[in-house]
């Protein structure tokens, strides 16, 4: 048995010994699909290939930017309308406005969206698959607690037996 195995097995003695709810195969895969990291690492993925879908999608529209600056000189600078130095305050303003599409790049941003498309499912099916090694794991280890629970059972009346079987051999002698 490995380190979880035992662990969980304590776990479901010591919740059954304290008298607490008893916890069903369906309740503990259910708690276990709620805690488990490797899943919420995937359910993040999850969304994270969505969001890259998205992105793709919207790579199809034209982009659009717009950019201004300001500038403020003083003391002894160069104009920069006729290149020459001057000793006052000169103020310049920049204003740029720049748009671009896509026309046509190869099929890129179509492979691309059909690429993130598959991606997301993918990282579905990750997502399933975890759920479906851990609700094993969780199963294999519940049947691994029953199991042990019936050898204590089993260990217990051989115990009884034998102590039966001790008490009537020692009778037995008792009235040779």
């Amino acid at each position: 048995m490995n380190k979880w195995s035992i662990l969980i097995l304590f776990f479901f003695v010591g919740f059954t010994a304290n008298g607490q709810e008893e916890w069903t195969l369906q309740w503990c895969i259910n708690y276990a699909w709620e805690n488990n990291l490797s899943i919420k690492q995937g359910e993040l993925n999850v969304d994270f290939a969505e969001i890259d879908k998205a992105q793709s999608l919207h790579n199809r529209y034209p982009s659009l930017s717009a950019n201004s600056s300001l500038n403020s000189n003083f003391g002894r600078t160069i104009d920069p309308v006729t290149n020459e130095f001057i000793t006052e305050n000169f103020v310049s303003n920049n204003i740029s406005l720049s748009s671009g599409i896509v026309v046509f790049n190869g099929f890129r941003i179509s492979n691309a969206i059909k690429q993130a498309r598959v991606d997301e499912a993918s990282a579905k099916y990750d997502v399933e698959q975890l759920k479906r090694d851990v609700a094993l794991t969780v199963a294999n280890n519940y049947l691994g607690v029953l199991f042990a629970e019936e050898n204590l059972n089993i260990a217990q009346s051989q115990k009884e037996s034998i102590t039966e079987q001790r008490d009537q051999i020692q009778s037995i002698l008792r009235v040779r």
